[in-house]
């Protein structure tokens, strides 16, 4: 009910305010959702390659420490990402936004992230293929969606849903940790994630593409895999918006 009257809320502000770019807040022109400039810079992060193999985010096929505790592959990949995040590098816009997702409810930024991802998606996934298949997300912390009144990867994850005509469900509940931080240490996220999910009517042989908005250290990904893999899946692809990138691999 809540996010239906902040949804009804923003539609109202768009309908009678000045349109801004919830990027930059530059004015919009027509039904643009995000300026043209930031754009322009987006699509430009998106193609930054990998240390290691050259490839964009979206191409990149080295592996990842085992981000899902099942064999899952898809095009010959274990994970799926957009972009990338460079840790040191806080002038790169997708930073402001994956933060102003966290913070602020927008349908314009959560409906940017659905569409890029639905994009990667339907590229490893073709729509003859997708039939067995299921939406879900890694919820965030109890704090975060108490102090924000909402769940940004819950808001990505029904608009990629729809767009790919893949049913989403909500597979987890998150019952402690707090929201991961940023410079946490790796030791600190896997103890923080430790048992902070439980299961909620998970299909026995059902096959999951497990949502969150970004890869650190692969902490809770792994952690949402093992869940749903002991209630039932069997497959867990994970899916993120951004994968995080160490100044070693740069």
């Amino acid at each position: 009910m809540k996010n239906s009257f902040r949804r009804l809320l923003y539609s109202l502000a768009d309908a009678v305010g000045d349109r801004c770019c919830p990027l930059c807040c530059e004015p919009l022109a027509g039904t643009a959702s995000i300026c043209p400039s930031c754009l322009t810079r987006l699509d430009k992060e998106a193609v930054i390659p990998c240390g290691d193999c050259g490839q964009p985010a979206s191409s990149c096929r080295c592996p990842a420490s085992g981000l899902s505790p099942l064999p899952t592959f898809l095009d010959g990949r274990s994970w799926l990402a957009h972009t990338w995040y460079f840790h040191v590098d806080s002038d790169r816009l997708t930073e402001a936004l994956l933060l102003s997702c966290k913070r602020k409810y927008s349908p314009a930024l959560s409906g940017y992230i659905a569409g890029v991802m639905a994009e990667e998606l339907a590229a490893v996934l073709p729509e003859n293929t997708r039939k067995g298949w299921i939406l879900t997300y890694a919820p965030r912390s109890v704090k975060g969606f108490t102090d924000y009144g909402f769940d940004q990867c819950e808001e990505i994850v029904r608009q990629m849903g729809r767009a790919l005509h893949i049913p989403v469900r909500r597979m987890l509940v998150r019952v402690s940790g707090e929201e991961q931080k940023r410079m946490e240490s790796a030791d600190h996220r896997i103890s923080n994630i430790a048992g902070a999910f439980a299961p909620v009517r998970v299909p026995a042989g059902c096959r999951i593409l497990l949502f969150d908005d970004i890869i650190t250290t692969g902490a809770t990904m792994r952690e949402a895999g093992r869940v749903l893999a002991d209630a039932g899946a069997a497959a867990v692809f994970p899916v993120a918006f951004a994968k995080t990138v160490y100044t070693r691999r740069r």
